[in-house]
């Protein structure tokens, strides 16, 4: 029966993480869902009201993303939550601080800048679809299944000791040490029309990111020590234009 219900369990947790990557695809794109970051829902008595409800927002978000993320909350976490689905229950709390933004975000759609060239804006919405691709393949190299929880979940419904994924260097990880961050840098600021509120949100997500990635990478030289090798020789974000010495390439560590 447990079983049962943890494997009910992580599929709930997969299904939250594929609405809620896909929702912030329309959102930061400001199209098909009622409200984006540029457009709809409820407007605020004043401007300044409003970046502060969104201000407010975007820090419980980080907030969420910062507090759960570290070792020492997890050490807790681990003895509260069955070690099967604390990440599912991970992934649906991320889910519930992303509802929440979505739902209470305030648009100010007061112009920062406005494309109008059509060459100029294709170019920049394949910036925006390319950042998508990016994150997506980056994900795909990291395993979604693990990161959204599915994996521990299917090691427990089948009696199995769940195997904490190898790292290794491969695709954008070879130039880059965070191609998901690249990914949503490229995603949150491509847009023909840039409003108050679109800037507001991809600045602030972007300084989030930064900082976090360098929080991330505490972490990561902790658990694997020749990570700090990889960190030398690669950039962290932006991919050089100019060769680097080699040997992160193909690299795996356990």
């Amino acid at each position: 029966m447990m079983r049962i219900l943890a494997l009910f369990y992580g599929l709930l947790a997969l299904a939250v993480g594929v609405l809620i990557s896909t929702y912030q695809i329309a959102f930061v794109g400001d199209f098909v869902v009622p409200k984006t970051v540029d457009h709809g829902g409820v407007i605020a008595g004043s401007c300044g009201l409003a970046l502060c409800i969104n201000i407010m927002l975007l820090v419980i978000f980080g907030a969420q993303h910062s507090v759960m993320a570290r070792p020492w909350f997890k050490n807790w976490w681990k003895k509260v939550i069955p070690q099967p689905i604390e990440r599912s229950t991970y992934v649906i709390i991320v889910g519930m601080a992303y509802t929440l933004l979505f739902w209470q975000w305030r648009p100010v759609d007061t112009v920062v800048w406005h494309v109008d060239n059509v060459i100029a804006i294709w170019l920049i919405w394949a910036v925006f679809v390319s950042g998508w691709v990016v994150l997506l393949w980056a994900s795909h190299l990291v395993n979604p299944w693990d990161m959204w929880g599915f994996r521990h979940v299917r090691a427990f419904v089948r009696d199995e000791a769940y195997k904490s994924l190898n790292f290794q260097v491969s695709g954008p990880y070879r130039w880059i040490r965070h191609p998901i961050m690249l990914g949503l840098f490229l995603a949150f600021w491509a847009a023909p029309v840039m409003t108050v509120g679109h800037a507001l949100f991809a600045a602030i997500m972007t300084l989030y990111g930064v900082v976090a990635t360098v929080w991330e990478e505490r972490d990561l030289i902790r658990t694997y020590p020749d990570y700090e090798n990889y960190r030398d020789s690669t950039p962290m974000i932006f991919p050089r234009l100019w060769k680097t010495r080699q040997g992160s390439a193909d690299k795996q560590w356990t």
